[in-house]
C-alpha cells in the first residue's frame, strides 16, 4: 500500500462499482463532485500525478473521467473536488487505512460539523496482492451521498 501512496507518476488499472445515495441531494452532490452515474462493474483506471505539492488524480470510471486534486495541509489531506475541498486524515489500522472526513468546505464555505460528510473509507490488499478501496461519503445523518468501490493493480505508464 505504501508503494501506492508513493509512486509518482502511476496508473493503475481496475474495476469499480458506483452507489448514489437515493435523495436529490445525494445525486446533485455527487454530480457536483464530478462523480458518474451508479453503474456497477465498471472498467477502472487512475493516473495520478504531482506537480509542486499538488497531486491530480483522473479517475475513469468507464467512460466518464472524474479529476480531483490533493495536497498536504499541516496534519490533514486535502482534496478538491469540484466544488468541494475535503480535509481529511488517515490512520493505519493492522493492513488497512482508513480515511475520515474532518471537514468540508462547499462552494468556499466553511461547513458547520454538523452539515460536514462522514466517510468510512478503507483501502487494503486483497489475497491476490491487488489494491482494494471502499471509497464513501454520508451525510451527517447518515444518508448515502457516494460510494464507490473495486480494485487495481499497476499499469504501465504510456511513453
Amino acid at each position: 500500500m505504501r508503494s501506492f501512496h508513493e509512486t509518482i507518476p502511476a496508473r493503475y488499472t481496475g474495476q469499480v462499482s458506483v452507489i448514489h445515495g437515493r435523495s436529490w441531494l445525494a445525486r446533485t452532490m455527487a454530480r457536483l463532485a464530478g462523480f458518474p452515474d451508479a453503474a456497477a462493474d465498471l472498467p477502472f483506471q487512475l493516473d495520478v500525478e504531482e506537480q509542486d505539492g499538488v497531486f491530480k488524480w483522473t479517475r475513469q470510471f468507464g467512460l466518464h473521467t472524474s479529476v480531483s486534486h490533493a495536497w498536504l495541509e499541516g496534519d490533514h489531506v486535502c482534496e478538491k473536488f469540484g466544488p468541494f475541498r475535503l480535509l481529511m486524515h488517515s490512520e493505519v489500522n493492522g493492513d488497512r487505512l482508513k480515511i475520515s472526513i474532518d471537514k468540508m468546505i462547499a462552494f468556499g464555505i466553511n461547513l458547520p460539523d454538523a452539515l460536514t460528510p462522514k466517510s468510512e473509507s478503507v483501502e487494503s490488499l486483497d489475497e491476490a496482492g491487488r489494491y482494494v478501496f471502499d471509497i464513501s461519503a454520508y451525510s451527517p445523518w447518515e444518508e448515502l451521498l457516494v460510494r464507490y468501490n473495486g480494485w487495481m493493480v499497476p499499469s504501465p505508464l504510456p511513453l
